[in-house]
C-alpha cells in the first residue's frame, strides 16, 4: 500500500544544471529529479521516504551551487 504522499507543491517547473559533472534535471518546486517524479508511483514506501529525506539537502546544495556559479 502506498502511504507516502508526493512532496509536490504544485510549482512544477524544471531546471537543468550541471552539478558535480552530471547534468541534473529537477523540479524547482519540490527538488525531485525528473526521473524521481516520473517513477514516483512505482517506488516503494521506503524508496519514497529516502527521496523525501534528501530533498532539503538537495535544495541547499543546488541553491548554493547556483549562488557560487553567479558570483
Amino acid at each position: 500500500m502506498d502511504n507516502q504522499q508526493s512532496p509536490c507543491i504544485n510549482i512544477c517547473r524544471y531546471n537543468s544544471t550541471n552539478f558535480e559533472n552530471v547534468e541534473v534535471i529537477y523540479c524547482i518546486g519540490c527538488y525531485r529529479l525528473y526521473d524521481e517524479i516520473s517513477n514516483w508511483t512505482s517506488y516503494s514506501d521506503s524508496e519514497k521516504q529516502l527521496i523525501k529525506s534528501n530533498l532539503e539537502i538537495r535544495k541547499v546544495k543546488f541553491n548554493l551551487w547556483i549562488i557560487h556559479w553567479f558570483f
